[in-house]
């Protein structure tokens, strides 16, 4: 009974903790988050930026679509603009302050369309 508690003592000892990453699982029920006009603008989305190693039902309607969300930039709003405008006929302009709004993340930007379009 002393050496078991000898052994554990020195392998508790030590025990490093490892730090891992938390993974999130993005799949399936994901689906269920989007609403079918998300789903419909995130195909667009991987559609017109050449998305290879994303798939539409993958984004979340809340994840940041620049920057530390999907990491687009810039000329990737420019080709998002020119899709949104020949898919939904909604022009978007880069002075109107609710733009940037808008294309903060993926619920935001259907809204804008949803309100927007003709």
């Amino acid at each position: 009974m002393a050496l078991a508690g000898y052994l554990y003592k020195r392998v508790s000892l030590n025990y490093t903790p490892l730090k891992i990453k938390q993974l999130t699982y993005r799949g399936l029920e994901n689906v269920a988050l989007q609403s079918p006009a998300e789903l419909k603008m995130a195909e667009l989305l991987v559609e017109a930026l050449n998305l290879e190693d994303i798939e539409a039902k993958d984004i979340e309607p809340d994840e940041l679509l620049f920057g530390d969300g999907l990491g687009l930039d810039s000329i990737d709003a420019l080709e998002i603009a020119l899709a949104i405008s020949q898919e939904y006929g909604v022009q978007v302009k880069a002075e109107d302050e609710s733009t940037r709004e808008a294309f903060s993340t993926l619920k935001s930007l259907t809204q804008y369309i949803e309100a927007n379009k003709g």
